[in-house]
């Protein structure tokens, strides 16, 4: 990347994200993640002291900036807005023989409105395109124990995503033991929080979710209308006629990154 190049892309970036930031103060932002973290900043200990209906990770990344009212807001989102312009430059120098794939990525409606706030959504892309690119490396022992501790923290943050895994398939039997070994690293976390309050961590998790759409169930059509709203927003929908367009066998990593980083 010259040096030109280089700063187009921080003013871009930059300006998005001003944008984005200030378009909407009243966000559930407030209702889960930060004022986790924050109780864990005072000592206190999800799931055993309080209800956190979320995976731990997603409120541990928080704790440094989370000290309360708007400066801690505004102090979580800049720290996520940074993320957001790191995984930007991230992909844009490592594709620097074929951009297509750089310019679906920014022209995600999603990936613009909702990564630059302070919710686990930009821990997740950010670890996501770092395990991403380490599909494109050589599978030395190295690389799969550090695939495998990112899966591992992203699970650590929200569990759906172990899905994250398939990136790596096939994988033989010396490759799975690297790859699991560096998984199971970071969910030692995840353990102590359940170790601590094993009847809680497994109802704030899972049961609490299963009750809230068994008793409280989204009628068919808004779930309909959601996926049909999302489709065919604009950029969106651009995004999906050009994937379709240009699918092939050998790009189908590609594909499942930007599902997984939009479920």
């Amino acid at each position: 990347m010259n040096r030109k190049d280089f700063y187009l892309f921080l003013l871009t970036g930059v300006s998005l994200i001003v944008l984005i930031n200030f378009r909407n103060l009243f966000t559930d932002e407030l209702k889960y993640y930060l004022p986790a973290a924050l109780m864990m900043r005072e000592g206190l200990i999800p799931y055993r002291d309080f209800f956190f209906p979320q995976m731990p990770l997603s409120a541990i990344f928080f704790i440094p900036t989370s000290t309360g009212g708007w400066g801690g807001l505004m102090l979580s989102r800049s720290l996520a807005s940074v993320l957001f312009l790191l995984m930007g430059y991230i992909l844009y120098i490592h594709t620097h023989r074929d951009r297509r794939f750089l310019l679906l990525y920014l022209f995600n409606a999603s990936l613009l409105f909702f990564m630059p706030v302070a919710k686990s959504r930009i821990f997740i892309s950010f670890l996501l395109t770092l395990i991403f690119l380490l599909t494109l490396r050589e599978r030395t022992p190295r690389n799969l124990f550090l695939a495998g501790f990112l899966v591992g923290i992203l699970t650590g943050v929200r569990y759906v995503y172990l899905l994250s895994f398939i990136l790596f398939l096939p994988m033989n039997r010396k490759d799975m033991k690297f790859f699991i070994l560096g998984l199971i690293t970071p969910l030692i976390i995840p353990l102590l929080f359940f170790i601590l309050s094993p009847g809680n961590f497994i109802f704030d998790n899972f049961i609490y979710h299963f009750l809230l759409r068994r008793n409280f169930p989204s009628p068919p059509f808004q779930k309909v209308s959601s996926i049909l709203k999302t489709i065919f927003f604009p950029s969106n929908l651009v995004l999906l006629i050009v994937l379709i367009l240009n699918y092939k066998r050998s790009n189908l990593k590609y594909y499942i990154f930007i599902f997984l980083i939009n479920i």
